[in-house]
């Protein structure tokens, strides 16, 4: 949030959150991040788990795995 708003302005990035006046302030310093360092092998475990979705068949199910993703229609 805070390099958005150095690049684009608090009036920028305010309108593209749709907020206004005093609440953007207020949404922008509640909404600063903290970096986690997570382990190199951790985040190509993971990177090789996601590669594996690459060859599930087209299906307009649900995947279990990615229940948080609803399927919308055939995939062309």
């Amino acid at each position: 949030m805070q390099e958005a708003v150095v690049q684009y302005g608090l009036a920028t990035v305010s309108r593209f959150l749709q907020v206004e006046g005093e609440r953007a302030a207020e949404l922008v310093y509640n909404l600063r991040g903290d970096h986690e360092s997570i382990p190199a092998a951790v985040v190509f475990s993971r990177f090789l788990r996601h590669l594996a979705y690459l060859e599930l068949p087209v299906t307009t199910q649900p995947v279990p795995e990615m229940h948080w993703f609803p399927a919308y229609g055939e995939v062309k």
